[in-house]
């Protein structure tokens, strides 16, 4: 029987994490569950203590800089599951998905691995909701351009951490994309298993895409700072956000709405990586992931 440890970090938000446990199958065996404090200052941790009086739930702490891939590394470090399933803290599943899941890797062998994301949007969604319903999430061709799987929909085996190490805890975002990078150096395959399906919300304002653009950009100034390697150089800069444009068969003019949108959500992610490689500026070269991903207390 395989063995699963769910990684879940959190940072104030009591609602989504509570949406996110209530759906797992907490009774399954085969299941075991890890969330993260990533310094919360609010209702989170009232609401962690009720869950983690189930057996399957371990609450554990990581306020470093208010790090998700520091707190993910807390996780792995910490457990010796068989696969670290990673999802979001707003993110849910439905009936089945363990089973799903299960036959899945047996049947695939698959040591790192992409599941499907569904966007789901209120019933009263905004033009942001229907923005991010369309173009959020394109796993395949975050596989094939990009060559990573993003965290929210994401199965590593335990030998790829003992082969390549954990995540960079330095960066703030684009930690998935730099593993991604050194899983495929190392010869390992991403495999992408769209029956394994999880389900996420859909941003409903513009500050909360504004808020994920800066937080991208400014990541994407860590990567290029820290592993020029792996990203073309120090000095490239991000490329527009294009590879999520609108497609032609949405009517206009919401595709004109649309495009206005990804131009000044690409502007926004151009401020956060300038405000990112400023912040790096004492902080010049990749150095070790292994060590730098996991830092002593």
């Amino acid at each position: 029987m395989q063995q699963y440890t769910v990684v879940i970090p959190v940072l104030n938000d009591p609602g989504g994490i509570t949406t996110t446990l209530r759906s797992l199958p907490l009774d399954d065996a085969r299941l075991e569950v890890v969330v993260i404090d990533n310094g919360s200052d609010d209702h989170t941790p009232v609401v962690l203590a009720e869950f983690e009086t189930h057996p399957a739930v371990t609450v554990m702490h990581e306020p470093r800089e208010h790090s998700q891939f520091a707190a993910r590394n807390r996780a792995i470090a910490a457990n010796t599951a068989e696969y670290y399933v990673f999802i979001d803290a707003d993110m849910w599943v439905t009936s089945g998905w363990l089973d799903e899941m299960d036959h899945a890797l047996q049947t695939s062998e698959a040591r790192y691995a992409a599941v499907g994301v569904e966007l789901a949007m209120p019933a009263r969604p905004t033009l942001f909701d229907r923005y991010d319903h369309h173009t959020g999430f394109p796993i395949r061709r975050y596989i094939a351009t990009k060559q990573f799987a993003p965290t929210c929909s994401l199965i590593i085996h335990h030998s790829v951490f003992a082969e390549i190490g954990l995540f960079d805890a330095r960066l703030h975002s684009g930690g998935d994309v730099e593993f991604g990078k050194r899983v495929v150096a190392a010869g390992i395959e991403i495999t992408h298993l769209p029956q394994v399906m999880t389900h996420h919300p859909t941003r409903s304002t513009l500050r909360a895409h504004l808020h994920k653009a800066v937080r991208v950009g400014r990541g994407h100034a860590q990567m290029r700072r820290r592993h020029p390697s792996l990203f073309g150089g120090q000095h490239n800069l991000p490329r527009p956000g294009w590879v999520n444009r609108p497609s032609s068969a949405v009517p206009m003019p919401l595709r004109a709405l649309f495009m206005l949108l990804t131009m000044v959500l690409t502007l926004a992610r151009g401020v956060g990586f300038v405000l990112g490689w400023l912040e790096g500026g004492t902080a010049r070269g990749g150095g070790s992931q292994q060590a730098e991903a996991d830092p002593p207390e």
